[in-house]
């Protein structure tokens, strides 16, 4: 067998409490790079996750946009449908030739375009040819030589 030298008992403290020493050094390091590498990897985690949330805010906000300005488009086009329908009305009413003073009598075509214009731009055509025939029946009724304030007979 190997003869080992008699140590001292303090030389055998001093080696057993260094080792002590260099463990609880080692373990307390450990200990405090996995914590710091705990932190790391949750901050890490959070900024993914904050990192997701606002991309998902960018691409709401981005569709929200996209639907804003197609609805402004969509008001644009109305807005120029109903200003062509109003000027192309104002065009035909200027090229009307001028009625007799005297007659008090709205013609059929002007009662027509009257009614089509108050009705807009978005009425219907059977809407607006019902109004006519409606104003031809109530013109018929009336008496011809009837006078203002004048009483049935």
């Amino acid at each position: 067998m190997i003869d080992l030298p008699d140590l001292d008992v303090r030389y055998l403290r001093a080696i057993g409490a260094a080792v002590v020493v260099v463990l609880v050094a080692t373990h307390g390091a450990a200990y405090f790079i996995g914590r710091a590498n705990g932190k790391s990897a949750a901050t890490r985690d959070n900024a993914t996750a904050a990192q997701r949330a606002y991309q998902g805010d960018i691409k709401r906000i981005d569709r929200d946009i996209k639907r804003g300005q197609q609805a402004g488009q969509r008001a644009d086009a109305s807005v120029q449908r109903v200003d062509r329908y109003f000027h192309q009305l104002d065009e035909d009413a200027r090229h009307d030739p001028p009625a007799p003073a005297d007659d008090c009598v709205l013609p059929d075509v002007r009662l027509q375009r009257w009614r089509t214009a108050n009705a807009g731009p978005f009425a219907s055509a059977a809407a607006a040819q019902s109004d006519a025939s409606a104003g031809h029946a109530a013109a018929a009724g009336e008496r011809p030589h009837a006078g203002p304030g004048s009483e049935p007979p």
